[in-house]
């Protein structure tokens, strides 16, 4: 079976800004790497959570879209794809 992954223009509107929502919500690395895990699986953990807190800070406090999202080193589309789904 194919893997799939997600890319930012796969999302709707109303999806988009879910996802947005939770990663400019999120107040601490750990906060967001349990926001994100999935059961079972490897997950962001909590260096790639402040990878993107990182970028968020760096952005001026809020993401405003998800290619600057996926533009954060170390996500890439497996992560991203994690990150959508949750």
């Amino acid at each position: 079976m194919a893997t799939v992954y997600l890319e930012p223009q796969d999302l709707t509107p109303a999806q988009v800004a879910r996802v947005l929502t939770l990663l400019n919500a999120a107040s601490s690395a750990q906060a967001l790497a349990s926001a994100i895990e999935i059961p079972g699986e490897l997950d962001i953990g909590t260096r790639l959570a402040q990878r993107l807190l990182d970028a968020r800070a760096a952005l001026g406090g809020r993401f405003t879209e998800l290619r600057q999202v996926r533009a954060v080193r170390l996500i890439g589309p497996e992560r991203f794809t994690e990150i959508c789904a949750a």
